[in-house]
C-alpha cells in the first residue's frame, strides 16, 4: 500500500533515490587509464594513423560530403624512403584522395584493417553498436595526480568499413543514421571533474571547419599549457554507457519520480501493483477467444504475462532458453497493436531482436 509520506520525508525518499542515481552514474562510465578514449595510445592492430590527406579534409569528404574514401595499399615488398612508396626501383606515390597510413607495410595494413572489419561488424551484428570510429584531433594534456603527458581523442565520428571482394581495397564511410560528430564524452566528464569545460561544437560545420573549433580550443587550453594536434586515428572505440550516463543526467530528476527506478533505489512509496490481476487458473474463464490477436501458441503463464501487459502491470518475465519468452514477447506486441497501443521493444542484443 502507498504511505503517507511527509514533505519532510518525501524529500528524504529523493535524496535517497537521487543517490542511487548517482551511483548507477558512475558505474557507467570509466575514467581509468584502461579507457582509450582518455588515454589513447596506438597499438599495432587495434588502430590506424592517417598521415593523408590531412583531418579538415578526410572530414569534409567523410562527414560533410557524405562520400567513400579508399585505403591506398602500398605495392609489393615496399620499402619507404621518406620520398615516396619505392616498390623495387620504382617510387609508388598514392592518389591525393585516398587514406594513406605512413610506415605501414601492405601485410600490416591488410592485418589492421581485417581486424578493425571483423571487431567492428561483430559488435554491430550482437549489440547494434557502431565502435569503429574516426578520432579527428588530440587533446595533449597533463594528468595532475601522475604529471604525465596524455592524450585523448577530440571529434568521434562512427565509421563502417567495407570492401567489395577480397580483391578489393577496404573503404570507409560514415552510416546514414549515425552520421553525427561528437565531442569526446568520456573528456567531457574527466575534464568537468576538473571545473574545466570544452567548447561544444559547432552546428553548422559549413560555416565553422574543423580547423577553427581545433583553433579555438587551442586558444582556450593554452593558458594550461595544453595543446591540440590535428590527428586522425581510426580505431575501435565504445562509448555507448557514456550515452547512458549523459541520459541519466540529464533526466535524473525525472527518473527518481517513477515508481519503479523508486522501488528500485529501496523506496516504496507508491502503488505497483494493478488491482484485479488474474491467476492463471482464472485466464480460460476471464479470456474470450474471439478477442484475442495471438499468433503463436501460448500456455497459461504465458497468457497471463499477455495480460498483464495489456493492461498496463510492469512485471519481470523469467525463463530457461526455449521455454518460450520470445513467442510471448511476440504475441505482446501482437495484442497491443491490435488494442491501438504503440510498442517500444529494446534488447541489448541484435540476436534477441532478431528471433522476435
Amino acid at each position: 500500500m502507498q504511505e503517507n509520506y511527509t514533505p519532510l520525508a518525501a524529500k528524504t525518499a529523493d535524496a535517497k533515490v537521487l543517490r542511487r542515481v548517482d551511483d548507477w552514474k558512475r558505474r557507467l562510465i570509466d575514467l581509468s587509464k584502461k579507457n582509450k578514449l582518455l588515454y589513447f595510445k596506438r597499438s599495432k592492430r587495434g588502430n590506424l594513423s592517417i598521415t593523408s590527406p590531412d583531418a579538415e579534409s578526410v572530414f569534409k569528404k567523410l562527414v560533410l560530403k557524405q562520400k567513400q574514401m579508399i585505403f591506398w595499399m602500398p605495392p609489393e615488398e615496399t620499402e619507404l624512403d621518406g620520398l615516396g612508396f619505392r616498390a623495387g626501383s620504382v617510387i609508388s606515390h598514392p592518389p591525393a584522395d585516398q587514406l594513406v597510413s605512413e610506415n605501414v607495410d601492405r601485410t600490416d595494413l591488410e592485418r589492421i584493417l581485417k581486424n578493425l572489419f571483423r571487431r567492428s561488424l561483430s559488435d554491430y551484428r550482437e549489440r547494434g553498436v557502431r565502435i569503429l570510429h574516426a578520432a579527428f584531433g588530440m587533446l595533449v594534456w597533463e594528468d595532475a595526480i601522475t604529471n604525465e603527458e596524455v592524450r585523448s581523442p577530440l571529434v568521434m565520428v562512427p565509421l563502417e568499413l567495407s570492401r567489395e571482394n577480397i580483391r578489393k581495397p577496404f573503404s570507409i564511410s560514415v552510416p546514414e543514421v549515425e552520421e553525427e560528430a561528437v565531442l569526446n564524452p568520456a573528456l567531457q566528464m574527466k575534464l568537468n571533474d576538473l571545473k574545466i569545460d570544452l567548447p561544444g561544437l559547432p552546428d553548422d560545420w559549413e560555416i565553422n571547419s574543423l580547423d577553427q573549433y581545433f583553433q579555438s580550443l587551442s586558444l582556450k587550453v593554452a593558458d594550461l599549457g595544453w595543446k591540440v594536434e590535428k590527428t586522425l586515428e581510426i580505431g575501435l572505440f565504445d562509448f555507448q554507457k557514456l550515452v547512458i550516463y549523459k541520459d541519466l543526467e540529464n533526466n535524473a530528476q525525472l527518473a527518481i519520480k517513477h515508481p519503479i527506478v523508486r522501488a528500485i533505489a529501496g523506496v516504496k512509496d507508491s502503488k505497483l501493483l494493478i488491482n484485479g490481476l488474474p491467476n492463471e487458473k482464472d485466464v480460460d474463464r476471464i479470456e474470450a477467444p474471439e478477442s484475442t490477436y495471438r499468433i503463436r501458441d501460448a500456455d497459461s503463464s504465458q497468457r497471463v504475462a499477455i495480460d498483464y501487459a495489456l493492461r498496463g502491470q510492469s512485471f519481470v518475465m523469467e525463463g530457461p532458453p526455449g521455454t518460450g519468452k520470445s513467442q510471448t514477447i511476440a504475441n505482446i506486441i501482437t495484442e497491443c497493436i491490435a488494442n491501438g497501443k504503440t510498442v517500444l521493444f529494446v534488447s541489448d542484443k541484435m540476436a534477441a531482436l532478431d528471433v522476435v
